[in-house]
This record gives C-alpha cells, structure tokens and sequence, in this order.
C-alpha cells in the first residue's frame, strides 16, 4: 500500500473517504496478500473507512500492445466522461465498476436506430439504447405504429388471422397515402456484428444493405435470425391460445430460473 509505503503513515489519508476513492491493484483482489485483501475487504480495522475503496485495474499505458494487459483497464459505467461521472461511479462501485476479469463480453444483435420517411411519423429517428427502451405515450401516439412497422421492415411472420389484420390495418393506414418507409439501422451478431441498414417502403420488399451502402442479396432473417416482436395484438393473440400461453410461461420460468442460477 503506497499510502504507508517505507513507514510514512499515510493511514489518515486512506481512511477520509474524500480524499481517496479508489486502489489501484494489479489484477484481481484475490491473489494480492492476505493483510492487503483485508483493507481492501474494509476488514482491517487500522484501516477502517465509513465507505470501502473501489479497487481499479489501472496499469500504465505506454504502447498500444499494453492495453492487451488485463490489469491495465477497468469498465466504469458513466452517464458522461467525466470527472464528476468517474468520482460518483467510485462512490457506488458495486453497480458502477468491474475489473477486467469480472466482464464477460457479451455479443448480441440490436437494433440501434430507427427512421420513418413520410407517413404519419414523418422524419421521425430514433436512437435505441443496446440495453432497454420504453415508448411512453397516450392513445394514438404511435406506440402500435412504431412496433408494427419494425415487424414490417422485419418482414415478420403474424400470431394469428386478427394480429394479422391489425397489422395490415396498421400498415395501411399510416404507410398507404404516402408511400412511406421505414429504416433500421442494426447490427448482426449473425454476421460477425457487422451493422446493416434494413429498408422497407410500402408496397415493396425490404432491402438490406452494408456500411458502405451496397445492396446485399440478403433478407430480414439472414442477419437477425432470432428476433421476436410482439405487439399488443400478438400479446392477445398467445392469451387467447392456450397451448402458446403455456409455452410463454415456459419461457419466462426458463428465463428466471438461468438468472437466479
């Protein structure tokens, strides 16, 4: 520990919580020495602070190939860069920091914006966050619109003759007079995280793209195989149908049971 390194009695300064947020340690906590895991535990009481520090891997970045160290970064979630964002992850690491070795990537396809051209939600572009969105709005917003078009862009299949009908109803009536189109901008775990734009104008098949902006022999399902988009009408549709009812509930007892093991 620098702070009381060649006898200088620094323990003060460790222990004011103001003064010293974090430590940084050269990989994980447990094969550091066992009086060091103790103060960094906050279970020496010579070093007993009110809030325990946030141990960091922070190596010294000299060259390019250093960053391939695993004790020379850690993952701090912050709203912005900065050194107010930095000091309050410090102060709540358990939800804000993780070393190297405690982040598993994960890697996964998502759709990161969506635009619609003319229509009903003329010009309107949407960033999606890769974690969770939420449409909050009254009646006749466009909620429904918004999820019906994605499945539309997705050309994806109906749960049942009246989902179907909402959805061409939906469709119809919001993309019809205009000839409007909507566009996903995605990016396929499928296809090596490689990001596509999917395009889809009504009354035409959908296109997909790359980066670079040519037109690939692709469809909707080569690059999100898995995707699932389930409106309020398919909602009804799997309550109205007993043997998809059940097979949601065994989804979701699935699901539960993998978070908690």
């Amino acid at each position: 520990m620098r702070l009381n390194q060649d006898g200088v009695g620094l323990v003060h300064i460790w222990c004011n919580c103001e003064y010293v947020l974090a430590a940084q340690i050269p990989g994980d906590v447990e094969t550091l020495e066992p009086k060091v895991q103790q103060i960094l535990r906050n279970k020496d009481i010579n070093y007993k602070r009110t809030r325990p520090i946030t141990p960091l891997n922070a190596k010294d970045v000299s060259a390019p190939e250093d960053l391939d160290e695993p004790s020379a970064c850690s993952w701090i979630k912050m709203t912005a860069p900065t050194l107010e964002a930095l000091k309050l992850a410090c102060r709540d690491p358990k939800s804000r920091v993780r070393l190297c070795h405690q982040v598993n990537p994960a890697f996964y396809s998502r759709i990161d914006k969506v635009v619609f051209r003319r229509g009903y939600l003329e010009d309107l572009e949407i960033d999606l966050s890769p974690n969770l969105n939420a449409l909050v709005g009254g009646r006749g917003t466009g909620k429904s619109t918004f999820i019906e078009a994605i499945c539309y862009a997705l050309e994806l299949p109906w749960i049942g003759k009246d989902s179907e009908r909402a959805h061409k109803g939906i469709i119809e009536a919001n993309f019809a007079k205009e000839k409007a189109s909507v566009e996903l901008s995605v990016t396929s775990f499928q296809q090596n995280s490689e990001r596509y734009t999917i395009l889809r104008q009504y009354g035409e098949p959908t296109q997909i793209s790359d980066e670079s902006g040519s037109v690939l022999r692709l469809r909707p399902k080569d690059i999100l195989p898995n995707v699932e988009v389930y409106g309020q009408n398919e909602l009804l549709a799997i309550i109205q149908d007993p043997e998809a009812k059940w097979q949601s509930l065994g989804y979701c007892v699935a699901f539960f049971l993998r978070v908690e093991a």
